[in-house]
């Protein structure tokens, strides 16, 4: 198992498996479910809005994307699963 830091996906393109461009990643949305655990991932916070919202202003497109949609992380690119 490789190791990844989420930083490194802070910035990263993400595409869909059928080619089309979502935006880059601005923020990552975590859950504390009990103490002393580490986080658990939910969602990439990805387009315009992102840092906005991370900024707590709300204004422009964010398109939160779960982390069960990511197909596969490879330098510089998000490839996720398509939506339904």
């Amino acid at each position: 198992m490789s190791r990844l830091c989420l930083s490194d996906l802070q910035r990263q393109r993400v595409v869909t498996k059928s080619g089309e461009r979502l935006g880059h990643v601005f923020d990552i949305v975590a859950r504390l479910e009990h103490p002393g655990q580490p986080p658990v991932l939910q969602a990439l916070l990805v387009g315009r809005g992102g840092l906005a919202r991370r900024l707590g202003i709300g204004r422009g497109q964010v398109t939160e994307i779960r982390i069960d949609r990511i197909a596969h992380v490879e330098a510089g690119t998000i490839l996720v699963e398509n939506t339904p």
